[in-house]
């Protein structure tokens, strides 16, 4: 019966572990800086002085002023969304909410807090 108890606690335990341990994995952190390249997969960032590349995909909401209008647009042309180089650009000051996937920074959130020339 004790032996029982004690497997018992120990999935018990391990349990409650497993959950602590995905969400450390899933952690997600945020910069700022300005932006300095936009390709179609990924957005440079001057962060502290230094260019941090960041990956996008079809998953990174984009929050900007405009960015409903060009959607909009988009998507009166039979396309999914704009560009992500379309509503973010070279010189916007942005806030980047990412994960780290397998060594590489995922966005999932960008917001453009200025825009170049503003």
């Amino acid at each position: 019966m004790k032996l029982v108890i004690a497997v018992a606690l120990v999935v018990i335990a391990s349990l409650a572990v497993a959950p602590a341990a995905s969400l450390a994995a899933q952690a997600k952190s945020k910069s700022t800086g300005t932006v300095t390249a936009v390709t179609a997969d990924t957005v440079t960032v001057k962060v502290a002085g230094k260019d941090t590349a960041f990956k996008i995909d079809d998953k990174t909401a984009v929050i900007a002023r405009g960015a409903g209008t060009a959607a909009k647009e988009a998507r009166k042309e039979g396309m999914k969304g704009p560009k992500f180089g379309d509503v973010v650009k070279v010189g916007d000051e942005i806030e980047v909410t990412y994960s780290t996937v397998a060594g590489s920074m995922v966005a999932s959130d960008v917001r453009v807090t200025k825009k170049a020339g503003k």
